[in-house]
């Protein structure tokens, strides 16, 4: 078990002059010391069964379960897609079970994505069928929405469910022999709203095209939680990561840069929590992944370390919003885990004393 601690300014430096001993404290700071410690909330052996996921092989790359979701309740679901199904843990990182999707969608189930509602309702981006299924615990009903515009391809897809029941898609899409990377928004009534949208180039950027709410190129984003959206802007290759949080309208809230010390070859928007702090993932050359904390003013406060054990080398996880723990999924050759860098916040006093 390791602890990472990072400590942030909460409080104000008092003027006033107190004398403890023969030295005069001449103020003091509350300080807000956030403190994470990393263990195994669950570890899944490879296979079909009951307690088991699965792995999928691509090319020169074998990984398990790359998507996750956190409940209100505090359950967890992955998406298992090796074995077409939805594995359901508890908070503590019990098998609770599984929702089989081979009798609801057929055979070409492909979950690359889930969500879950403020309900309850399960949000299933399937690049199987080009098609969003929303799944009703209450009922046990499935609703498939046809996505269209362009076959979604089979990486790089993202989805995530707002507050009022609007669910955000982010794609990387094919439309004709042109290579979309969008993001799009579905209201409860079906009505969908391009916010974002850029074609591939020959040269390897991006040029926006028309009729986006926003003409940034988004690489990747998340919610948090009062319903802004944290958007990575496009920048490949560079030391640098630019953040731009936008309302619900598309108008912007903040902006917000991550400078590193190393070259950045991949990277995602993990979450936020309730505090306003953003967590993103990094991934460089050498090093292994990372997830650096800002803070409301774009300051790197934190950093944690998930080495590379296996065959995955990206980081995929989510952020619990409340507490601002990390939930990271990693896959080895022995078997799947679930790791939790589990956040805990103390407070404390430091004086300032004068001679």
């Amino acid at each position: 078990m390791q602890i990472f601690s990072l400590r942030s300014r909460a409080g104000r430096t008092l003027s006033a002059v107190v004398l403890i001993g023969l030295f005069p404290v001449i103020g003091f700071r509350v300080e807000a010391v956030d403190e994470y410690r990393m263990s195994t909330l669950a570890a899944l052996p490879w296979g079909s069964g009951p307690g088991q996921v699965g792995m999928l092989a691509a090319t020169g790359l074998d990984y398990g379960p790359k998507s996750l979701a956190l409940a209100a309740d505090g359950r967890i679901f992955l998406a298992d897609t090796a074995n077409d199904r939805i594995v359901i843990l508890s908070a503590d990182g019990e098998w609770q079970g599984s929702l089989d999707l081979t009798g609801e969608v057929g055979s070409l189930v492909h979950i690359d994505d889930l969500a879950v509602g403020s309900d309850g309702t399960l949000y299933l981006l399937d690049n199987g069928t080009g098609r969003l299924l929303i799944y009703d615990p209450a009922s046990s009903s499935m609703k498939r929405v046809e996505l269209g515009e362009g076959r979604i391809h089979l990486t790089g897809t993202h989805v995530w469910s707002g507050q009022q029941g609007e669910v955000y898609l982010r794609e990387i899409a094919l439309d004709g022999e042109r290579y979309i990377r969008r993001l799009r928004r579905l209201d409860p009534n079906g009505k969908v709203e391009l916010i974002s949208a850029a074609a591939l180039t020959a040269d390897g950027s991006y040029t926006p095209v028309e009729g986006a709410l926003l003409s940034q190129v988004i690489a990747s984003c998340a919610l948090d939680a009062q319903g802004n959206l944290i958007c990575e802007i496009f920048t490949p290759g560079a030391l640098q990561r630019g953040l731009m949080i936008y309302d619900s309208r598309g108008r912007p809230v903040k902006e917000l840069t991550y400078t590193g010390s190393q070259p950045i070859r991949s990277s995602a928007v993990l979450g936020a929590d309730g505090r306003g702090a953003v967590y993103l993932s990094l991934n460089s050359q050498t090093a292994d992944g990372r997830v650096v904390k800002l803070d409301s003013r774009g300051r790197a406060v934190a950093t944690l370390s998930f080495p590379f054990q296996g065959v995955a080398a990206n980081i995929y996880g989510r952020v619990e919003a409340r507490t601002g723990s990390v939930y990271y999924l990693q896959s080895s050759p022995q078997e799947f885990r679930l790791i939790l860098a589990a956040c805990q916040r103390r407070w404390r006093i430091v004086w300032r004393f004068g001679s």
